[in-house]
């Protein structure tokens, strides 16, 4: 079993990713964080409040440097993502549609999961 994983992606269109995990560091952080041309937003689901945040970086070019962060909190219905998942599997199978979590998606990340293992060894 590894430790710690750093998993690095570049996608066809060139947007970047990575994953890091650790199952042993000494807290609990879940945090998605997506930088664009027009800001960051950051989702910390361990966090009890303000859970994402929207952050938009103000920069000076000469020189170089961030001049201010401004951050803004987005509200949103917090789900059970369980609960979600099964009512939506349960409308699939009653309406015999399939908008999210085709089997080609699912198939997808079995790929990616086989390839980042076949890296660890």
């Amino acid at each position: 079993m590894e430790d710690t994983t750093l998993t690095s992606f570049e996608f066809i269109n060139g947007i970047k990713c990575h994953i890091f995990v650790s199952w042993f560091h000494p807290f609990k952080e879940q945090r998605l964080v997506v930088v664009g041309e027009k800001g960051t937003i950051v989702f910390s689901d361990t966090e009890d409040k303000d859970k994402l945040i929207l952050y938009m970086t103000k920069v000076s070019k000469n020189p170089l440097q961030v001049k201010e962060h401004i951050a803004k909190v987005i509200t949103y219905k917090d789900r059970e993502p369980l609960l979600e998942q099964s009512k939506y599997f349960i409308n699939a199978i009653k309406t015999r549609s399939l908008k999210l979590n085709t089997s080609e998606e699912g198939r997808e990340v079995i790929e990616i999961l086989e390839m980042s293992t076949k890296k660890l060894n």
